[in-house]
């Protein structure tokens, strides 16, 4: 006969009762990896995983080391969650990167009020068409299309449909996306396969999808909590990102005594300073320090909600062709820096809550199978009675 449990309020006939009272009590786990010790059979009450972020080497001008947070990139190359198409054509996106001969799949739906006709190009860089498919639906439809990449590395896709009586019928795309073959649907972004693994062997998984990584930098990171049985998810994201291609407003500020420049730029805010904390944001190619002193450092004014970079003291214009040479060669100068105010996002609508196992009974150990691991896991469960 089953029954429901008054501690965790889940319904089931996997509780003991002993007289009124429940065996078990609520606990939490934490570490990486996240050992849960005297686990009761049934579902996690809540897990917090925490970002990180690790740089390969130590930074310089010439020699940039890269930083990676928690998240590896999913298969996907383009997502489009939903646009509604009102144009004769519609550039879909002009800077794709794929594999060469790759076997790729386009998958995507459209919805309309009267029946239309839709092509598809998707074309190589110097403008050569791989593919040009017709798909002709009515109100509803979905629709895949395959074609290999050939010999380029960036594609180009645009839509075009019919106008009628120079009319044109507006068409909602969405849940596009472009996959290899033989690879089954994933939301663009990036994925954390949190994984279960129980004394006996047993393992399960589960994916949690974001938009960006869980990074770190000092002893702030971003946090993702999954309160599991309210089925409600919430994203902080204590860490921001800036990259630079060279084309942003940087101004010259000539007043170091020795005539040399240091730079920075305006309408940048919500941040920790690095004044007194250069622990406070990393950089791809320079260190947190005096920029108007040492040469190829960085800083967060505490005062002037300015972001300052000293190279070798060079004009602003061989500065900025700088930062325009290491964005072409996909290195980037890219700055991870603390927020002042948290962002906080709620993602409940992200998360497949059926997909999420549930505990055996005695150890289970919580890892993620990310590139990068977690600074931190914390796990909030029901636990048996030592």
């Amino acid at each position: 006969m089953g029954f429901t449990d008054r501690i965790t309020g889940y319904s089931g006939s996997g509780f003991v009762r002993t007289g009124s009272s429940l065996r078990g009590y609520c606990t939490t786990a934490e570490g990486y990896p996240c050992e849960l010790t005297y686990c009761r059979e049934g579902p996690l009450k809540a897990l917090t995983v925490y970002g990180n972020s690790v740089q390969n080497g130590t930074p310089s001008a010439d020699s940039p080391a890269e930083i990676t947070g928690v998240g590896d990139r999913t298969a996907n190359l383009l997502e489009i969650n939903d646009v509604t198409h009102t144009t004769a054509a519609y550039i879909v996106n002009n800077d794709v990167p794929c594999k060469p001969n790759t076997d790729y799949r386009i998958t995507f739906k459209i919805s309309a009020e009267t029946e239309t006709q839709i092509v598809l190009a998707v074309k190589n860089s110097a403008g050569d068409a791989v593919t040009k498919q017709t798909i002709v639906r009515g109100k509803e439809g979905t629709t895949d299309i395959d074609f290999n990449s050939g010999d380029t590395e960036i594609l180009k896709i645009a839509m075009y449909h019919d106008i009628y009586n120079n009319v044109i019928t507006p068409v909602r795309i969405y849940d596009f996306g472009i996959m290899s073959k033989d690879t089954a649907y994933e939301p663009y972004g990036y994925k954390l396969p949190l994984i279960m693994s129980g004394e006996n062997n047993e393992q399960q998984s589960f994916n949690i999808y974001l938009d960006e990584r869980l990074n770190k930098t000092g002893s702030i990171s971003d946090t993702i909590e999954l309160d599991i049985k309210n089925k409600n998810a919430v994203l902080t994201k204590r860490i921001g990102h800036l990259l630079f291609n060279g084309d942003e407003a940087w101004v010259a500020d000539a007043t170091s005594t020795d005539g040399e420049y240091r730079y920075q730029i305006f309408s940048f805010n919500n941040y920790i300073t690095t004044d007194n904390n250069s622990n406070a944001a990393m950089c791809t190619h320079l260190t947190a320090g005096a920029t108007w002193t040492t040469s190829y450092r960085f800083g967060l004014s505490g005062s002037l909600n300015r972001l300052y970079i000293r190279t070798d003291g060079s004009p602003i214009g061989v500065f900025k062709t700088w930062l325009k040479e290491q964005y072409t060669a996909s290195t980037p100068v890219e700055i991870y820096y603390q927020y002042e105010t948290p962002i906080v996002t709620d993602i409940s609508d992200k998360i497949n809550w059926d997909a999420i196992p549930e505990l055996w009974k005695g150890t289970v150990t919580i890892t993620l199978g990310t590139q990068i691991p977690p600074l931190n896991i914390t796990a909030e469960y029901y636990a048996a009675k030592k």
